[in-house]
């Protein structure tokens, strides 16, 4: 620590901000290479320890968080004060609301990898002072991640573990490799760019759209200086572009999942499309009207953490969670408190794309929208890893230390600078 006056300026900078961004790259290597490592030695007749490559990746993680640690202690304190918090949150909800501990069974193997994996992780990454050449710090991760699931896809991933997991751990990837390739337009990055979508294509079901929206928002992004001219060509091609596949796109669809077919790759979302059911809400639509008979008999109350499985399984067992952020936080957190809540983190995204550095913004644009859109159609905030990542950069950034930061190293810039010259 650096005293000056009543201010204090911790003394970490572009060493920490690398480490901590490469750190992301492992949390994504780990939810991609835990499960593939699975798949892939038992694909080798090895499926005595296909354990093993699960506990690989946890040591592989644990090391790399350990050193960071160690070369940036102050850190190791936030960590163990919001590790205690989260779990002393865990501990007294299932006291206060005992009809929620089923869950915490249930849910377990997802609480473990929050409590060693992704909440070290987002507390690290709030300490970030400048995402400089975030992407191109992960864009390795990205590789040996693509990698290790283009092997795993043809030995059984999505038939064992579900299309859900194939694209969730798969979008990261092809997000990190579009964004460098819309920078350097290197050809190995187009290569594997379009590699990962035709993965993410074999099952990635709703995972591909969420990809495609997000490299189209940083597409315009990394774009929005333009001029005028070229912004209304785009938006008259994506027009014609759309009008064009409204009118044809049951057959184009059904020609591409036939040619992909005919190399043996079974591509589930070009299926769906051609038939017409990948926005068939029919299922959701019911789990939402629950939950919302569930609002309206809860009102403010406040129900606790996982009260949203409780109460939706009153009307069918078979459902998991309401598949809705906001219906989940009205559930949990009654209609008052859960609104602020969610207004809280809607003001945070929107802080964070409009304000800050470059690379800040782009990396917190594309989470957002992994994140959101899907909590949104999909999953639960409890146990979304990636959700604990992004409240780490969403509440970690201080405009007013990051402009401390900056004054200060002028300043140390300036000292050394009359040091050389003397």
């Amino acid at each position: 620590m650096i005293n000056k006056g009543k201010l204090k300026i911790r003394k970490h900078g572009v060493e920490y901000d690398k480490n901590a961004i490469e750190l992301l790259g492992y949390a994504f290597l780990f939810y991609a290479g835990s499960y593939s490592s699975k798949i892939i030695l038992t694909g080798i007749d090895l499926a005595s320890i296909a354990s093993l490559g699960s506990l690989f990746f946890y040591i592989i993680w644990i090391y790399q968080l350990i050193k960071v640690m160690l070369n940036n202690t102050f850190v190791i304190k936030k960590i163990i004060f919001f590790e205690l918090l989260y779990i002393g949150i865990l501990v007294i909800n299932r006291e206060l609301f005992p009809y929620t501990k089923p869950y915490y069974i249930e849910y377990f193997m997802f609480l473990r990898q929050i409590v060693i994996i992704f909440l070290p992780c987002g507390i690290i990454l709030s300490q970030v002072k400048d995402f400089q050449n975030a992407f191109l710090y992960l864009k390795k991760y990205a590789w040996i991640g693509s990698l290790i699931m283009l092997i795993a896809l043809p030995l059984g991933f999505i038939d064992y573990w579900g299309d859900q997991y194939w694209g969730v751990q798969l979008s990261p990837f092809v997000i990190i490799i579009f964004g460098n390739y819309i920078k350097s337009y290197k050809k190995e990055d187009l290569i594997l760019l379009i590699i990962d979508l035709i993965l993410i294509l074999s099952g990635g079901r709703q995972s591909f759209l969420i990809v495609f929206v997000s490299c189209f928002a940083l597409y315009l992004f990394d774009n929005r200086k333009k001029t005028k001219k070229m912004l209304i060509l785009i938006s008259i091609i994506s027009v014609a572009v759309l009008m064009f596949f409204m009118e044809f796109y049951t057959v184009l669809f059904q020609g591409m999942n036939h040619l992909f077919q005919t190399f043996g790759i079974e591509v589930d979302l070009l299926e769906q499309l051609a038939n017409n059911k990948l926005f068939d809400t029919s299922t959701r639509n019911i789990i939402y009207q629950y939950a919302i008979d569930s609002i309206r008999e809860t009102g403010t109350k406040i129900s606790g953490l996982f009260a949203d499985r409780y109460y939706i399984r009153q009307f069918a067992r078979w459902i998991a969670y309401p598949h809705n952020l906001f219906l989940e936080l009205w559930m949990d957190f009654g209609t008052v408190l859960g609104t602020i809540i969610g207004l809280i983190l809607v003001q945070k995204v929107l802080k964070h794309v409009f304000i800050g550095g470059e690379e800040r913004r782009r990396l917190c644009i594309v989470l957002s929208i992994l994140v959101f859109f899907r909590l949104m159609v999909s999953n639960s905030f409890m146990i979304e890893g990636y959700f604990y990542i992004l409240l780490g950069i969403l509440f970690g950034y201080n405009k007013k230390k990051s402009k401390l930061h900056k004054k200060y190293s002028l300043m140390k810039r300036k000292k050394i600078g009359r040091q050389v010259s003397i």
